[in-house]
């Protein structure tokens, strides 16, 4: 009889002597019994902090593209489902004990952690699930963490700190040398660490690793209302600030940026959906915002860097009123340089010792503070330190014992959080609030309307009909679609248009939004060379989506033969009509014409045909300049 989720959690927290345990090989073991081979991309990111920061960043732009998205990180704050999710939600109950099941069956005498057991587990319904990309957040360090077994598309290391010195090693350079280990030869890898230790660059150099810096190969430049990623030559303008707060989490999304840059051949994702992405990712417990007049805040700073980072944002605060903190932590972190850090931000802090084989007494934390001159109160627990927080405020509350706001979750495993108060239902003024803004936004769409549709048919009663060249573009989409189709193009119109793929767009363009309509656009005027523009990119849908008919270029055609004597410049091979039209775009976007050949059930996107090898070969080199990866296929 299978087992339930809880049951398994159970099993597997008895199972085995160490919680920890880092190395390859007996897990190794049970993954080649598995036979978990992937065939989808993947993306690891390790780091001291901010990698499951990035890793939702990547998950939300992914899934706004349209991607089948599977992330795996840990560790989870409620349920141990939220470390597992498929397409956009969390697994559910049987369908985790399933995969255990799974691991379970192959495993024999192998000796398993609990966090070996589930990484094995969340990979198998990743490839069950027909997931098309995966997220993996690494779970310490990184070259002999479980999550390393899987060879990544490309690597993400964010900051390197020190943390988990007893596993990791002492110093800077023994942390980057452990988390370079998620790199890969010949592969691309970003690193968030604007200075990163040498061990690290000494490894990405020594296997071949493409590695991108920040402030280096790539940048984020924040603006007053909004900001801007470069990566390389390339741009992405007009990006929304992130929803969690602080400077770093700008990096942290230039980060992603970067990496999702380094896949854009194999992952195609439009500038909307990017923006989307970035401004709808969320991840509970960084600067999290639960509640206004007085400002409540959770956060889950667990080791100095973190801490500093908590500080920042706190400073940025402003206002007059006093700070309290709930302070508890493990056994095994730096709790007296976290108190320095955020000692300048703290005004009072409410302490409690945690249980368990990791936890640090509260007296040890009282001893800290006292020693340091700071005013502090001791409890016997998290939840009644919490709830005299919330009585010191002020009593601005009525304090239930049934009442969420007062109580942290027992099963909460980040173990330490900062905040002024904490109540999870809006207050009567926010419900007002949110009120006015919907009828506003209500107002708007209605003047947005009458300027669009009302005030052209008054000043025009017959609107000119539109001819077969004119794109009509929706603002900050990137899309653009005919107003008819036309006839597929001819073999003569496809060798012509290498010929005018020589026009190159400047490259901060590259990524640019696509400029805004005009109320009455005006036929375009054939040119023998397109002029260089900004890309029009289409949103790819998901493989279960019904499939909308194809813009001309974009248009798949049957298989044909290929002429005698030409040579074709192949983009790549897709299962999606969608992600296909996606390339498709971003060649024009370059100057290049491209088509889609469907072979079966798959798309060919290839440029050409091209009757020269040498021009094959020239526009080979112009499109691969234009980051466009491409294969020469000859006759």
């Amino acid at each position: 009889m299978s087992l339930s989720l809880s049951e398994w959690l159970a099993r597997l927290e008895a199972r085995h002597a160490r919680a920890i345990e880092l190395g390859l090989d007996r897990v190794g073991v049970v993954w080649r019994r598995l036979a978990l081979v992937p065939d989808f991309p993947i993306v690891t990111v390790a780091g001291t902090n901010g990698k499951g920061s990035v890793c939702a960043y990547l998950e939300s732009v992914l899934a706004e593209a349209g991607y089948r998205v599977g992330r795996y990180t840990s560790p989870h704050i409620l349920r141990f489902n939220e470390r597992i999710r498929l397409a956009g939600r969390a697994a559910a109950d049987a369908e985790i004990a399933v995969a255990l099941d799974a691991v379970e069956a192959v495993r024999g005498e192998v000796a398993l952690t609990y966090f070996e057991h589930t990484t094995l587990a969340a990979m198998w319904l990743f490839c069950r699930q027909g997931m098309e990309v995966a997220v993996l957040e690494v779970g310490l360090g990184g070259r002999l963490d479980a999550v390393n077994l899987f060879d990544a598309d490309c690597a993400v290391v964010t900051q390197v700190d020190l943390d988990h010195m007893d596993y990791l090693g002492p110093d800077r350079a023994a942390i980057g040398f452990e988390k370079a280990g998620i790199f890969r030869a010949g592969r691309p890898a970003v690193c968030a660490d604007a200075e990163p230790p040498a061990s690290l660059l000494e490894h990405a150099r020594s296997l071949g690793t493409r590695l991108l810096r920040i402030g280096v190969d790539f940048r984020a430049e924040p603006g007053a209302a909004d900001w801007l990623c470069r990566v390389g030559e390339r741009v992405y303008p007009a990006l929304p600030f992130p929803a969690m707060a602080g400077r770093h989490q700008i990096d942290n999304a230039a980060a992603a940026v970067a990496a999702l840059d380094c896949l854009h051949v194999r992952l195609p994702v439009p500038v909307a959906a990017l923006r989307q992405g970035l401004a709808r990712a969320r991840l509970p417990g960084r600067f999290q915002v639960i509640g206004q007049a007085p400002l409540r805040i959770l956060d889950v700073a667990h080791n100095p860097h973190a801490a500093r980072a908590l500080a920042a944002n706190l400073a940025a605060l402003g206002g007059g009123g006093r700070k309290l903190a709930v302070f508890a932590m493990l056994a095994d972190k730096d709790a007296a340089g976290v108190v320095d850090a955020l000692a300048g931000q703290i005004d009072r802090w409410h302490l409690a010792g945690l249980a368990g084989p990791r936890g640090r007494s509260g007296a040890e934390l009282a001893a800290l503070c006292a020693a340091r001159g700071l005013d502090h109160e001791l409890h016997g627990e998290v939840g009644a330190a919490w709830r005299a927080a919330c009585q010191e405020a002020g009593g601005l509350i009525q304090l239930r014992p049934s009442d969420p706001s007062t109580r942290l979750p027992k099963s909460w495993r980040c173990y330490r959080i900062q905040h002024k108060m904490a109540e999870t239902s809006p207050s009567a003024d926010e419900l007002l609030l949110r009120r006015r803004a919907r009828r506003r936004l209500v107002g708007a769409v209605a003047l947005a309307l009458a300027a669009v549709v009302v005030l052209p048919m008054v000043f025009d009663p017959e609107p000119r009909p539109l001819g077969d060249k004119v794109d009509i573009r929706i603002p900050d989409q990137n899309t653009a679609f005919r107003a008819a189709p036309v006839a597929a193009p001819t073999a003569a119109a496809e060798t012509a248009a290498p010929e005018a793929a020589g026009t190159e767009p400047a490259p901060a363009e590259v990524a640019s939004p696509a400029p805004k309509p005009e109320p009455k656009p005006e036929p375009k005027k054939p040119v023998s060379k397109p002029e260089a523009k900004k890309p029009e990119v289409k949103k790819p849908e998901p493989a279960a989506a019904a499939v909308k008919p194809a813009a001309p270029e974009a248009k798949p055609v049957a298989a044909e033969a290929k002429p005698a004597g030409t040579y074709f410049l192949q983009l790549g091979v897709f299962s999606s009509q969608a992600n296909a039209e996606q390339m498709i775009a971003q060649a024009k976007a370059a100057g290049f014409k491209a088509s889609a050949m469907r072979v079966g059930s798959q798309f060919k996107v290839r440029v050409g045909p091209i009757a020269q090898r040498d021009k094959a070969v020239d526009y080979q080199a112009k499109l691969k300049a234009k980051g466009l990866d491409n294969v020469l296929v000859e006759p």
